[in-house]
C-alpha cells in the first residue's frame, strides 16, 4: 500500500513522540466536534495519508510546546544525580554492599554511579567547564552508536509520556472550549455529556501521563548510567 512507504521511514522514537500524540489530539478533536461534515472527508481515499501527515505535524508542534521551560518540567534527574554523586564524598573509594545476597565482588549502585562520572570525564576528556546537561548529551550520543540498548528504549517511552502530558492538557483545554461553544452556540459540537466525558478523560490522562513521565525519566537515566559503565568495563577486559 502507498501508506506503508511513508511509515517505513519512521522509527520507534518518531512513532511514540510524534505520531501517536498527534493522532491522539486529532482523535479527540473528532470526538468533540462533528468533523465528518467537513468537505475534506468526502475524499476518503486520501484521509489516511492526511491523518498521518497531520499527526506528525501536530506531534512536532507538541514537542516544540513541551520545550517551553516556563510551562513544562525539563529533564533534571540526571543533573540531580550528578550533584548527589559529588556530595557523596565518602564514595571516592569503592566500598562493598552490605546486602548479603550480593557476591563478594559486587559493587553497590552508588559506587557504579561514582565510577560512571569518573569514566565519562576521563574518556571524553571533560573538565569542570562542561555542564552536566552536556555530559548527559555526550553519553546519550555515545549510547546511540552502540547496538540497541534498554536505556534508549526507556528514553523513547519517557519522551512519549512527556509529549502526552502536553497533549492531555491541550485536549483538556479544547474540551473546556467545546463546552463553552455548546452553551453559547458558537459552533456545532457533540452533545454535552460527550464533552464533559472528554474533559474528565483529559484530566485523568494529564495526571497519569505526568506520573509515568517522571517514573520513566528516572528509569532511563539509571539505565544510561549502568549501560555506559558496563560498556567501558567490558572494553577494559
Amino acid at each position: 500500500m502507498a501508506i506503508e512507504r511513508p511509515l517505513q521511514v519512521l522509527n520507534l522514537y518518531d512513532v511514540l513522540t510524534d505520531l501517536i500524540p498527534g493522532a491522539a489530539f486529532l482523535l479527540f478533536i473528532a470526538i468533540l466536534f462533528p468533523v465528518e461534515t467537513l468537505p475534506i472527508f468526502e475524499a476518503s481515499g486520501a484521509m489516511i495519508l492526511i491523518t498521518v501527515i497531520g499527526s506528525l505535524i501536530l506531534g512536532h508542534m507538541i514537542q516544540w510546546v513541551r520545550g517551553w521551560e516556563c510551562l513544562w518540567k525539563q529533564p533534571d534527574v540526571f543533573q540531580h544525580t550528578m550533584r548527589q554523586i559529588r556530595l557523596e564524598s565518602d564514595l571516592s573509594a569503592p566500598r562493598r554492599d552490605n546486602n548479603p545476597n550480593n557476591t563478594e565482588n559486587s559493587l553497590p549502585m552508588s559506587t557504579v554511579r561514582y565510577q560512571f562520572l569518573t569514566l565519562v570525564d576521563e574518556i571524553f576528556e571533560l573538565d569542570n567547564t562542561v555542564s552536566d546537561t552536556e555530559r548527559y548529551q555526550i553519553v546519550l550520543s555515545f549510547l546511540e552508536t552502540r547496538p540497541p540498548v534498554r536505556a534508549l528504549r526507556f528514553q523513547s517511552l519517557y519522551s512519549f509520556y512527556r509529549s502526552m502530558v502536553v497533549t492531555s492538557w491541550a485536549i483538556l483545554t479544547i474540551g473546556v472550549v467545546a463546552i463553552g461553544s455548546f452553551l453559547l452556540g458558537w459552533i456545532p459540537t457533540r452533545p454535552l455529556p460527550v464533552l464533559i466525558s472528554v474533559v474528565l478523560l483529559g484530566l485523568i490522562l494529564a495526571v497519569v501521563t505526568r506520573e509515568r513521565r517522571d517514573r520513566f525519566e528516572k528509569t532511563f537515566v539509571g539505565y544510561a548510567i549502568r549501560e555506559f559503565y558496563s560498556e567501558q568495563k567490558i572494553n577494559e577486559n
